[in-house]
């Protein structure tokens, strides 16, 4: 799952509502809490996204100069 996208998703989803402003997302990667404050369109802040952080590439690179 994208988090980027959930919260984009999330602060879209709000439409005209403004306050606190708490939306449970369900995605393949499991269940996200997406809270923020949004005083109109324009000015949204606090944002936090909530949920499990899950380790999934390892890898290396060589960068020759």
């Amino acid at each position: 799952s994208c988090g980027t996208g959930v919260t984009a998703a999330a602060i879209a989803a709000s439409g005209n509502a403004t306050g606190h402003i708490r939306t449970d997302i369900k995605t393949p990667g499991g269940n996200l809490l997406v809270s923020f404050d949004k005083k109109d369109a324009s000015h949204i802040v606090n944002v936090i996204l909530h949920g499990p952080a899950t380790y999934v590439y390892s890898g290396e690179i060589a960068i020759t100069i």
